[in-house]
């Protein structure tokens, strides 16, 4: 019996001892609304816990995006014009951060990207995470406060009301970083205000709908 116990034990040290060797603060998928002109940087933060120092590799699963937009990679020490198939990531201290980018131009086409890449330590390849990046861009994207003859929105960012300026019946609406509404109002009198004060700090998108079209803007909550 206590050889049997003993076994146990040293199988599941050497468990522990092959087990994942990094964690992603924020999660490994991520949902970003980029401008429509201009290099916007996606990042996938990750941490070695390890215990010692690691070697991440990596290789791409799929990448769905216009053909117009010009998308590149940047690991921990490289970057690439394009999205290389595979890559090795400078060697990482234990606890030391790191992050995966994806940068995008869309030279003003509107559209999403869906890219998705693979990322394992060099020691333990069949243990593998999948890093899933899907970037939204819309017509008139803009990561600042957008103004025009219509439509005024600030400030941004903004923390816990978002000041609205629109024709009268605009229709102003709120999403999450994945696309779900949040809020959405009808300026009655040319002046409204968006309560912000319930949602948590990071990226949004607002979009304001009136007769002369639509207004899309990132809008950043502190």
């Amino acid at each position: 019996m206590k050889k049997v116990l003993s076994l146990l034990a040293v199988m599941m040290i050497v468990s522990l001892g092959f087990g994942q060797s990094v964690e992603y603060p924020d999660g490994k998928v991520h949902s970003w609304y980029a401008p429509n002109t201009g290099f916007y940087d996606c990042k996938i933060k990750l941490k070695n816990i390890k215990g010692q120092e690691v070697v991440l590799k990596y290789a791409k699963v799929s990448a769905d995006f216009p053909s117009g937009w010009e998308v590149t990679i940047c690991d921990n020490f490289n970057c690439f014009t394009e999205l290389v198939d595979t890559g090795t990531f400078f060697p990482m201290k234990d606890n030391e951060y790191g992050e995966m980018k994806i940068s995008i131009d869309a030279k003003g086409l509107a559209d999403t990207a869906y890219i998705k890449y693979a990322l394992w330590d060099e020691d333990n390849p069949s243990l593998k995470d999948t890093l899933d990046y899907t970037i939204y861009v819309n017509f008139g994207a803009s990561t600042n406060a957008f103004t025009n003859s219509e439509v005024s929105i600030y400030p941004n960012p903004a923390k816990d009301v978002v000041n609205i300026l629109a024709s009268k019946g605009s229709k102003a609406s709120l999403y999450s970083s994945n696309g779900q509404l949040l809020l959405s109002k009808t300026i009655a009198n040319k002046a409204e205000q968006l309560d912000v004060s319930g949602l948590k700090a990071g990226l949004y998108l607002l979009t304001v709908l009136n007769s002369k079209g639509i207004q899309s803007s990132q809008l950043i909550l502190e």
